[in-house]
């Protein structure tokens, strides 16, 4: 698993788990191995699943925004 999703990162190979999760953050490891699961390890890279989880946190952020606006609204 560990040289499945270190192969997605521009080939690099940590040494370790521990030297990956120092690198990235601990949920790309995860999201590594379910992109490369479905598409296979050949085109996606590091700067393409941050711009995905990017864009989802974008969504979240944007969706708790509105729900916290529509409950000021209920209050008044």
């Amino acid at each position: 698993m560990s040289q499945l999703a270190a192969t997605l990162f521009n080939g690099e190979n940590p040494a370790s788990m521990e030297d990956f999760f120092q690198k990235y953050p601990p949920g790309m490891y995860y999201l590594t191995a379910i992109y490369s699961f479905i598409f296979g390890n050949s085109f996606i890279s590091l700067k393409f699943l941050y711009s995905v989880t990017d864009i989802i946190n974008i969504i979240i952020v944007y969706k708790i925004g509105i729900e916290i606006e529509h409950q000021g609204k209920n209050e008044r």
